[in-house]
């Protein structure tokens, strides 16, 4: 039995499932969320359970968060998948709630985008009346795949990907714990070899804590965890790409509120309908040249006039380049 008074997890469960956290202090990364007096804070700790919808990338803790506010709440837990669950099974939930309402009831529903607009109006008179306390967990923002009836009834709470230190941390609580994780194996894996894990992880938890299980299974007799067992672990692994992550103005309410579209500019609102200097490439990419005008026709005007914003832009880095090392530089 742990501390909790629940059974141990069995072994050949996943790590990453055997490490799920069981208390507030165990939750890796989100602190923009944990932060003393903060509404998921309060939900966590004071058990008192209300609607949620958790969005974020994979790995940041949506199932996690969800069981642990039921936990605390005292409340029975039932989940459901979006992607092969349907109105019967959300009729079928409801009933289950209703068969026990001196309990609270949380239906966890992952992947909720997945539910249509018709399958999503069959859970909220439940929700409206208290029946279920609704949580779901979405990797697609809510704003476009919601229903506004759905929103309104629930609090949205925007998880971030884990930064290295929050997973190299859980890297090492893994590698400590002997009850749920491989505390008893004795592995042995240098400072640099969990930097190497938690780069490879491009912020998943979950992906972190199968990385390691990968490299346990492969470390020497000795148990040791060297950059070979890694890199044989972390081979095929493809980065992620947020494809909401590239929204740079903020069309919907609970966008703006999460501080999408700040410093945005609009070009068509700029003077000559061209915001110099603004990016329009992802975060981290280098810009790149797509078209390239034919010297003939329409197209000799366009590449002339794409020539000069080029060259409007690079006056504005240079000067931007100077002002940065010279703070009496004025462009």
């Amino acid at each position: 039995m742990n501390a909790g008074g629940a059974a141990a997890p069995p072994r050949w469960r996943p790590l990453a499932d055997r490490m799920r956290p069981r208390r507030l202090d165990e939750v890796a990364g989100q602190r923009h969320l944990l932060a003393p007096g903060m509404p998921l804070v309060a939900l966590l700790e004071s058990g008192l359970l209300h609607s949620a919808v958790l969005w974020g990338p994979p790995g940041t803790g949506k199932t996690s968060l969800a069981q642990l506010a039921a936990r605390v709440g005292q409340a029975r837990f039932i989940a459901l998948s979006a992607v092969s669950a349907g109105v019967r099974d959300i009729r079928a939930a409801v009933a289950e709630a209703e068969a026990h309402p001196d309990v609270p009831t949380v239906l966890f529903l992952d992947e909720v985008h997945r539910f249509n607009k018709a399958q999503q109006d069959a859970f909220l008179p439940a929700v409206e009346s208290g029946t279920l306390v609704f949580i779901g967990a979405t990797t697609e923002n809510p704003s476009f795949t919601l229903n506004n009836a759905l929103l309104s009834r629930a609090r949205v709470y925007i998880l971030k990907s884990l930064n290295e230190p929050d997973i190299v941390a859980l890297l090492q609580r893994a590698l400590a714990d002997v009850e749920r994780g491989l505390g008893g194996q004795a592995l042995q894996v240098t400072g640099a070899g969990l930097t190497q894990l938690a780069r490879a992880a491009d912020g998943d938890a979950r992906r972190a804590l199968n990385l390691l299980e990968a490299s346990a299974s492969l470390a020497s007799a000795g148990g040791v965890i060297d950059e070979e067992c890694i890199a044989r672990a972390c081979s095929g692994g493809v980065r992620r790409f947020d494809r909401g992550g590239d929204i740079r103005n903020a069309p919907t309410g609970l966008m703006k509120s999460a501080g999408y579209g700040a410093g945005y500019r609009y070009a068509h609102d700029e003077p000559d309908a061209f915001a110099a200097g603004e990016s329009c490439f992802p975060d981290g990419m280098s810009p790149r040249e797509y078209y390239r005008p034919a010297p003939r026709g329409l197209e000799i005007r366009i590449g002339e006039r794409l020539t000069e914003l080029r060259k409007r832009r690079q006056v504005l880095l240079e000067c931007g380049a100077r002002s940065a090392a010279d703070e009496d530089t004025r462009c």
